[in-house]
């Protein structure tokens, strides 16, 4: 962080919402770069799935019985992990209007897998993975962790472009394009 830079209520540089640069670095505002706003990045770790919400029937001590509806532990940490991992790459402000989604999750090539698809995953090849997680299911944690975070609601994503595929290092790669 260089003296120069703005800093935003957490004492973070302020970003450029264009290329994500430091506003002091950036030469975007100056060309008053016009456009959709496009973010990529990628977060590193084995991909994880949305699980399923969960629901239990509680009663109360004095006899009241209700459900309770929560989402399971292991989805919530994951949630809160991806957002942590994404939040240096955030717009100042979540993203308003109708957006674009593409996601390539690289899930690690298992050791019982055939030799053939553990050297295409090592050479970048990146053979379709077929098995569990499923790939909405991988979406849905992505989609709902970045509520709030780069767009107001997940409802605002009109197109997404996903895939899973086999790699040496486990990760998941985001890009957001807002809509012309």
């Amino acid at each position: 962080m260089q003296e120069w830079d703005e800093l935003d209520a957490d004492n973070k540089p302020v970003r450029c919402r264009y290329c994500g640069m430091p506003v002091s670095m950036c030469d975007c505002a100056s060309q008053k770069k016009t456009g959709p706003t496009i973010i990529s990045f990628t977060v590193p770790g084995i991909p994880v799935a949305k699980g399923r919400a969960r629901s239990r029937h509680v009663k109360t001590r004095d006899g009241r019985e209700f459900d309770m509806h929560y989402t399971p532990k292991k989805t919530a940490d994951a949630e809160e992990t991806f957002v942590a991992r994404s939040l240096e790459f955030r717009p100042a402000q979540p993203l308003t209007g109708a957006l674009r989604l593409q996601l390539t999750f690289v899930l690690p090539c298992p050791k019982s897998a055939p030799r053939s698809l553990r050297d295409a995953s090592a050479h970048g090849a990146y053979p379709p993975h077929i098995k569990r997680p499923d790939l909405d299911n991988l979406e849905k944690l992505v989609k709902d962790a970045c509520n709030g975070v780069f767009w107001n609601d997940d409802s605002q994503v009109f197109d997404v472009i996903k895939k899973k595929v086999y790699g040496v290092v486990p990760r998941t790669e985001v890009r957001i394009e807002e809509a012309e």
